[in-house]
């Protein structure tokens, strides 16, 4: 049961560390109580059952359950102030139930949790509203945009009961219903890395269909909500064994929670994601209020590419309909978000998977948000697939929310695509901070060979020792060619200089957490004021046979007789 006293610390004077470790403890006790409280209000609701005492016994857990979340104090280590996230989804949690429940709750308990839904209301809406609009004034306030929706949501549903919900009504529906997420354009790309877009994924569906029902304002059919589930099918895409870009890219995607958001969308596109996903539906989000709409949509699945200019993302698949086992997806990211809240300092960079496997992978394991080893080195550039110079010195890195880290950023041009080749172009200069007057990568990948290349060109104020850094789960070998090779589980990856340049291995630092990973680097053979990596990455190791030739201005690249220009 949970209690106040079970969590002492509070927000002053306490070691950082304990204290985000307790807000996690508290995050994880509120929301399976609340999703109890749910669940078992809906089924009393649902009458799922033609017995009686099994009816009863849902009311009366639910009770129990709201009982349990509103005895706790809306000042104490559940509050606003203390830990927002578990304040939101009591408040939420309790007007839902009442809303569910009707007059099955007695008025001795319905008052209480009504007195609950205010005063952690009004918390929100006073953090929301701040001095002359904060959410206006900071739209990139990760958990203010999300309280945004929640107060939007509890105030919907707060209408005549709840005595502040009408004016948190006016003041955030419209609002929210217009700027739903401040982390992409009308591309439906999500900046903060797809780990956090599926846990959105998963708050859209607990706020939108109760507004749709109430309302009638369907927020599934915006057209950045139907243009987030294209994004998140390319990026994301069934069989991907883990997120990519941002915070916990090393988390194994849910997939119930894309599942359920891809049926709720109901375009083409997301019902052929959803419908491809392995796995079934969230069932509290399929049946509370459920959105019916869209029938006759016949799924169609999406472009094999893709860029998504807002964001700075570019997704390239083989054929992105082939099962997991057979497809193969190279990741680009070059982005104006720069390394700012849950993104890192990665610009320019690549990822790799293919055989439903990870070849070339973003380091490191999360831990917990601002963490010292995240900064030194999960967030780092020497942890990603991107260049760095003297030993590891990679791009500016944005601390939380560090508004200049806004402009430590990257930019995607020259995006094509065809049948057999697409093509991308980053410049990640900005992000360097002056200490590179040049950082432009430009990627192909040949689809038919299965074969990608990349051109970085660099230069830089001083003479500099340049590096080309990659990472893998398994151990990088190198060939009496010169490739180097990468053995997966279920695919392979073979790395091959065309330029001049030395293999060095190196370690993770100390600080690192997580499973053993490695790492290397094609570095400059010497100091060098300008620099130039044309790497060919033949995922599959199929032996390609490439040649560098044409003029250093233009440099072409032929494969198996197959020119390539890089320009």
């Amino acid at each position: 049961m949970p209690a106040d006293a079970n969590w002492p610390l509070r927000s002053i004077n306490v070691d950082t560390k304990a204290y985000i470790a307790q807000a996690g403890v508290i995050r994880n006790t509120i929301t399976p109580l609340a999703r109890q409280l749910e669940s078992a209000a809906l089924l009393w609701r649902l009458h799922a059952t033609d017995k009686p005492d099994i009816i009863d016994l849902n009311l009366q857990e639910a009770i129990r359950r709201g009982n349990q979340l509103a005895a706790l104090h809306p000042d104490g280590p559940t509050s606003y102030r203390e830990q927002d996230q578990a304040t939101r989804v009591i408040a939420l949690s309790l007007i839902k139930a009442i809303d569910l429940l009707g007059p099955a709750v007695e008025e001795k308990y319905r008052k209480v949790w009504l007195d609950a839904v205010q005063r952690r209301g009004k918390a929100i809406y006073d953090s929301i509203l701040g001095s002359n609009g904060k959410i206006d004034q900071y739209p990139f306030d990760s958990h203010g945009g999300t309280n945004y929706g929640m107060l939007a949501t509890i105030a919907t549903l707060g209408l005549d009961r709840v005595p502040d919900a009408g004016t948190w009504f006016d003041f955030s529906l419209r609002g929210y219903a217009n700027s739903l997420s401040p982390w992409g354009g009308d591309d439906g790309g999500f900046a903060n890395g797809t780990a956090y877009a599926e846990y959105s994924e998963e708050i859209y569906g607990q706020l939108w269909q109760p507004i749709a029902a109430a309302t009638g304002v369907n927020l599934f059919r915006k057209p950045w909500a139907i243009k987030f589930a294209q994004f998140m099918a390319h990026f994301d895409q069934p069989g991907s064994p883990t997120h990519v870009f941002g915070d916990e890219h090393d988390v194994v995607p849910v997939t119930q929670r894309s599942i359920s958001y891809g049926k709720s969308v109901q375009s083409p596109v997301s019902l052929w994601y959803a419908n491809s996903l392995a796995g079934k539906e969230n069932a509290l989000f399929g049946l509370h209020a459920p959105v019916i709409e869209g029938a006759g949509v016949t799924p169609a699945a999406p472009a094999d590419a893709a860029q998504y200019p807002s964001i700075g993302w570019v997704a390239m698949h083989s054929k992105i309909t082939d099962p997991a086992d057979k497809l193969a997806s190279v990741y680009f990211k070059s982005s104006p978000y720069g390394s700012y809240n849950h993104g890192h300092a990665d610009q320019n960079s690549l990822v790799i998977n293919s055989g439903g496997g990870q070849l070339l992978v973003e380091a490191g394991k999360a831990d917990y948000y601002g963490s010292e080893q995240a900064k030194a080195w999960y967030r780092q550039t020497r942890a990603h697939n991107a260049i760095t110079y003297d030993g590891g010195i990679g791009q500016e890195l944005g601390i939380g929310d560090e508004v200049a880290s806004l402009g430590w950023n990257g930019a995607i041009s020259n995006f094509g695509t065809s049948p057999t080749l697409d093509t991308v172009t980053g410049t990640a200069t900005a992000a360097y901070k002056g200490a590179l007057s040049v950082a432009v990568r430009q990627v192909w990948y040949l689809r038919e060979k299965n074969v990608v290349v990349v051109r970085d060109k660099l230069s830089s104020p001083v003479p500099r020792i340049f590096e080309w850094n990659m990472h893998s789960l398994k151990e990088m070998l190198i060939d009496g060619n010169g490739k180097v090779r990468i053995t997966g589980d279920r695919s392979k990856l073979c790395l091959l200089s065309l330029t001049g340049s030395n293999f060095e291995t190196f370690p993770a630092p100390p600080i690192a957490v997580g499973p053993k990973q490695f790492h290397a680097a094609f570095k400059s053979l010497a100091l060098t004021s300008s620099a130039e990596f044309i790497v060919l990455l033949d995922i599959g190791c199929k032996g390609n046979v490439a040649v560098l030739g044409g003029t250093p201005a233009a440099p072409v690249v032929t494969i198996d007789g197959q020119p390539l220009r890089l320009y």
